[in-house]
């Protein structure tokens, strides 16, 4: 009889990215969204913040980071664009052809 197989790592390693992720500290309040710092909301197949919406497509690992295709949509605008994105502990750095931003991740406590 042979050896189980191991899961794919794939599902737990894909959600390092997955979560709640503001451009500061401050924007992860109800009380920074009004003010426009807007937190995004990436689950493993789809990103958003606002009214801006990414679809991911073909998510594979690269190095320490997933590269994904992605099909953005905000206020009838349309676009695709490459995206990279890296997790370095509570930082998320998302990269694409319309520039690199990072976050830090909303919702965990200390301790």
């Amino acid at each position: 009889m042979p050896a189980p197989v191991p899961a794919p790592a794939v599902a737990s390693a894909a959600a390092e990215y997955v979560g709640v992720w503001g451009p500061t500290p401050e924007a992860c309040g109800a009380r920074s969204r009004r003010r426009g710092y807007i937190p995004a909301t990436i689950t493993q197949d789809r990103a958003r913040a606002g009214r801006t919406l990414c679809l991911f497509h073909d998510m594979r690992r690269s190095g320490a980071a997933w590269v994904t295709a992605a099909e953005c949509s905000d206020r009838g605008r349309r676009w695709s664009s490459q995206v990279r994105l890296q997790v370095d502990g509570e930082h998320l750095t998302w990269s694409s052809s319309r520039g690199t931003s990072t976050y830090i991740r909303c919702g965990r406590r200390a301790g």
